[in-house]
């Protein structure tokens, strides 16, 4: 029987289990009995396989559509497994709006292998590869970049790609394989940091790769056993548990940022307002033709005044102050001096990152709530605005979220 995804997801495929139990066993284990002295079964040391990671890496393969997935110890974990299909002399085409342990990673530990990494803007696919070299082995880019939100079309970028011979590595954390899946659209690999909306508790440090080519998952697995970069049995149980309830936490977040979004722009006082399915944001038609059904639960403005920002910040209560993003609860961050601060500085500069950018990650909260705390926060910052007298909801639009009408009264 051929189950949706989001009923796929309460009930994983995994290894039988004597006494038919609701929830997968962790198998803590590190090695495993052999009945054979010269031949291994199906699992001999947890580095190499175990059962819980079993069970997990099948329910990411189906989220992605298929493939083969691969759970590392952290999402930086799972980037440098698929830096590693670089050899030295060779080079990573990446486009600029990327996380910024992406670029700590592309400027502080690839040089040192003798990879390098060349940074263009990629709104046009065609004169992106036209940045290309005969080096270049690998293409790396975000369908909706971290942290600045810009999307890139992935199908013309993998097709113009193609056209070069070139793999094409997608970091979809942001959107979620519920709203995206970068393999259908012709991608090589898929990148999570499952830290965020896969786990979505922060409760869980991992990453999950996920590809189709049988030579990719030969090399990923070869990384994953021979670095002992694989994600461990408790935390493979912990992630399988958060994806139980992706499908409805990513679709409260997202009702809940849309209507933050729209709250944010009808203010009035704010600038840059960010959101990828808000009207007028420059990639929604993109992510519409891609099929992308949501924009994530990230939103970010400009104040146009650091300070300006950082009291904004300090002044939020739900909102908490962290680096990260994608959990139940909202958080709000100054990228440039938090998930970004790592960057090198001649690198923020030539990517424009704005240093009073304010991030929101938004969680499952009320609405009314969450507008509140936003509104209070923003008085006290002193960001002077208009008081809107209802906020439109996108129409007749494949990326329109159905609003409830709780919480509307409070958003306008």
């Amino acid at each position: 029987m051929s189950l949706h995804i989001h009923t796929r997801l309460v009930h994983p495929d995994g290894p039988a289990a004597q006494h038919r139990p609701t929830v997968a066993p962790v198998y803590l284990s590190s090695t495993f009995d052999q009945e054979s002295a010269t031949a291994f079964g199906e699992y001999d040391y947890s580095r190499s396989g175990n059962p819980t990671r079993s069970v997990l890496e099948s329910q990411i393969a189906a989220l992605e559509g298929g493939g083969r997935s691969f759970a590392f110890a952290s999402g930086v974990a799972a980037i440098a497994a698929v830096t590693r299909l670089l050899k030295p002399g060779e080079e990573i085409l990446a486009a600029n709006d990327l996380y910024g342990g992406t670029q700590r990673i592309f400027s502080t530990i690839l040089p040192d292998r003798g990879v390098d990494v060349r940074y263009c803007a990629a709104s046009n696919a065609d004169r992106f590869l036209g940045q290309a070299s005969f080096q270049t082995r690998l293409v790396y880019l975000e369908p909706v970049g971290n942290p600045m939100l810009t999307v890139y079309d992935v199908r013309a970028i993998v097709e113009a790609a193609r056209r070069r011979e070139i793999l094409v590595a997608v970091d979809n954390t942001l959107l979620s394989p519920l709203n995206l899946r970068p393999l259908d659209l012709g991608a090589d690999i898929v990148i999570h940091s499952a830290t965020k909306y896969l786990g979505g508790h922060s409760d869980v440090t991992a990453g999950v790769v996920t590809v189709r080519k049988e030579s990719l998952a030969e090399h990923l697995y070869r990384t994953q056993n021979g670095e002992g970069s694989a994600l461990p049995p408790f935390d493979c149980y912990q992630l399988e548990r958060g994806l139980r309830t992706l499908a409805l936490r990513l679709e409260r977040q997202q009702e809940n940022a849309t209507k933050i979004a729209q709250f944010i722009q009808a203010h009035g006082g704010l600038r840059q307002v960010r959101y990828p399915t808000l009207t007028g944001h420059p990639g929604r038609e993109i992510l519409a033709r891609e099929g992308c059904t949501g924009g994530g639960a990230v939103v970010c403005f400009e104040t146009g005044c650091v300070e300006t920002s950082k009291r904004l910040i300090e002044a939020l209560r739900l909102f908490s102050i962290r680096v990260s993003f994608g959990t139940v609860s909202s958080s709000a961050s100054l990228p440039f001096y938090m998930s970004h601060a790592s960057v090198p500085q001649q690198e923020r500069d030539r990517h424009g990152l704005p240093q009073d950018l304010v991030r929101l990650s938004v969680g499952i909260e009320h609405i009314d709530d969450l507008i509140a705390d936003l509104s209070r926060a923003l008085d006290i910052a002193g960001v002077p605005g208009r008081t809107p007298a209802t906020l439109i909801e996108p129409k007749d639009h494949p990326l329109s979220i159905e609003a409830s009408s709780k919480g509307e009264e409070a958003a306008a």
